[in-house]
Formats: C-alpha cells, structure tokens, sequence
C-alpha cells in the first residue's frame, strides 16, 4: 500500500474507530514505565503502544 493511498484511508478508520465499529483494546501504563513494555509478554487481543 502506498503513502498515499495509506493517508487516504486514514479519515475513514478513525471514523470506525471512533463510532465503535473497530474494537481497540490498548494496554496503559504510567509513561515512566513504558521502557519495561518491550520485555513484558504480549497480553493476547491488547494494543502495545511500540
């Protein structure tokens, strides 16, 4: 896929995001301890911000 074409779709995901219509499960944590997110296991359908 191309940048452009990348950017193009970019408006229409925020819009699924945004209405509920993709399910985002982020993983939080406090800033100061992003750097132990790299040798933390993977938490199975969580988004890791790296």
């Amino acid at each position: 896929m191309s940048t452009r074409a990348y950017l193009a779709e970019l408006p229409s995901l925020i819009k699924e995001i945004g209405g509920g219509g993709i399910a985002v499960t982020a993983r939080t944590m406090p800033l100061a301890d992003v750097g132990t997110a790299w040798t933390e296991p993977e938490v199975p359908g969580a988004y890791a911000p790296y």
